[in-house]
């Protein structure tokens, strides 16, 4: 779906000039047409298409979630997708709430899989409809008839209240019991799909891997380039998905000695106030 944390315009554009396909849901593709993919590579999908690849069915099912840009919600479609191959299957859930008949209804058609890739981050009270968390994607992996567990959607971008490794740490804790495998690598390594999983607890040390210590490189260095950031937003996208990410840049612990500068920078109400939650978030961390 189009929502900024899972479809990116740089990535996009460096993904087209290669000569692949794209599969998207319905209203999509546009975007991807203005970062430059050719109409004739993009294929635009309904719930319960399929298109086939070689000998692997893609299924384009439907998830309890929602779509939108800038002040433009749902005009998209959002999706989750199955990955249907002669021997093994694979559940993309994408974003999505809890809904036992409809991946009850998914499995019936189309389980059991041998993977799932379910959400377990950017859940909490304010969204229980559209995002699972820790214990509703535990349940539903059930529901999907699932063999492996590999949780998604967590430990990148900062967008909720809970802590940062709460996720992980809480689908660990809830697996155990009911003897649910989970496949946790360390980001940017192959893994092979086994039954019995692989935790390797990566986020333990984040900061001595690779891919966390060059997202925290590109982090603003300090608060006043935050508050230059929401008030571009709340000019320019009237508030947008901006706030999002510049949370979600909340990366290195210098930010809370430069707190008083961001509210100095910010140019209105809005963005001070965005500024002082920032403030506050990073100094209990710190």
């Amino acid at each position: 779906h189009d929502h900024y944390d899972h479809l990116d315009a740089p990535t996009i554009r460096a993904l087209a000039p290669l000569d692949v396909p794209f599969y998207c849901p319905l209203g999509v593709g546009a975007h991807l047409q203005d970062w430059g993919v050719p109409a004739a590579r993009i294929t635009e999908l309904d719930w319960t298409d399929e298109v086939t690849i070689g000998a692997l069915r893609v299924v384009a099912l439907p998830a309890r979630h929602g779509s939108g840009r800038v002040n433009l919600p749902n005009q998209t479609l959002w999706a989750s997708f199955a990955l249907l191959g002669p021997v093994h299957k694979v559940y993309y859930g994408a974003d999505s709430g809890p809904c036992d008949a409809l991946f009850t209804e998914i499995a019936t058609a189309h389980g059991p899989f041998d993977l799932t890739l379910l959400e377990i981050g950017a859940y909490g009270a304010q969204w229980p409809y559209i995002h699972m968390g820790p214990a509703n994607a535990v349940r539903t992996h059930q529901l999907l008839g699932g063999g492996v567990l590999l949780p998604i959607h967590w430990g990148l971008f900062n967008l909720a209240f809970h802590a940062w490794r709460e996720p992980v740490e809480e689908v660990l804790r809830l697996a155990g019991p009911v003897r649910i495998p989970l496949l946790l690598p360390t980001p940017g390594t192959p893994v092979d799909v086994v039954p019995e999983g692989l935790v390797t607890r990566w986020w333990e040390t984040a900061c001595t891997h690779v891919v966390t210590r060059a997202l925290a490189e590109r982090a603003p260095r300090r608060l006043h380039q935050i508050a230059d950031l929401v008030d571009l937003g709340l000019r320019g996208l009237q508030g947008g998905a901006l706030v999002g990410g510049i949370i979600g840049h909340i990366l290195t612990d210098d930010f809370a000695h430069h707190f008083h500068e961001a509210l100095d920078h910010a140019e209105n109400s809005a963005s001070r106030r965005v500024a002082i939650f920032i403030g506050r978030r990073v100094e209990k961390r710190t």
